[in-house]
């Protein structure tokens, strides 16, 4: 059965995963979506080169870098670059992206936010949400992990779940 994903506005991934046929399944525990994200502060650097941010490892500095963790703080990064005129980069696994060696004269918003939350679980299909700052092989293991099929062919590509 195909994945069925679709992006949200709150920067997570949604997807239905089928079961994986088992004898016994085991107990998972469901988190409030609301919870999985957790509260740190986000992280503001200048001048941070971002080839160690990149699977190519290719680019120059960045003029400022912001690291956020949950949904809020990434909504305020974006929001206070546009107020602010800047060009805006949101960057998270650092696949399928090229950043010249000059670097990138603005905001780069660094999606730090893991999470996964089961949000229904039924007999034989799960919805399940991911934090678009999770990286796309740990949801592939979790998947595994908790009988839920339709993601292994995504195993060892690089990147998040939400962004490049």
């Amino acid at each position: 059965m195909p994945l069925a994903r679709s992006l949200s506005a709150n920067s997570v991934a949604h997807l239905i995963a089928p079961r994986m046929p088992a004898e016994s399944t085991p107990a998972r525990s469901v988190t409030a979506p609301e919870d999985y994200l957790g509260g740190r502060t986000c992280d503001v650097e200048h001048n941070v080169a971002l080839a160690g941010l990149t699977t190519l490892g290719l680019g120059g500095p960045a003029r400022t870098l912001v690291s956020v963790y949950d949904t809020r703080q990434i909504v305020e990064a974006v929001r206070k670059a546009g107020e602010h005129g800047e060009p805006l980069l949101i960057l998270a696994g650092g696949s399928n992206v090229v950043v010249s060696d000059a670097g990138f004269a603005g905001t780069v918003v660094l999606l730090c936010s893991p999470g996964v939350a089961v949000v229904t679980d039924g007999a034989e299909h799960a919805l399940v949400r991911v934090a678009a700052g999770h990286a796309l092989d740990d949801l592939v293991q979790w998947c595994v992990a908790e009988s839920l099929a339709g993601v292994e062919c995504l195993s060892g590509i690089p990147g998040s779940v939400g962004a490049t």
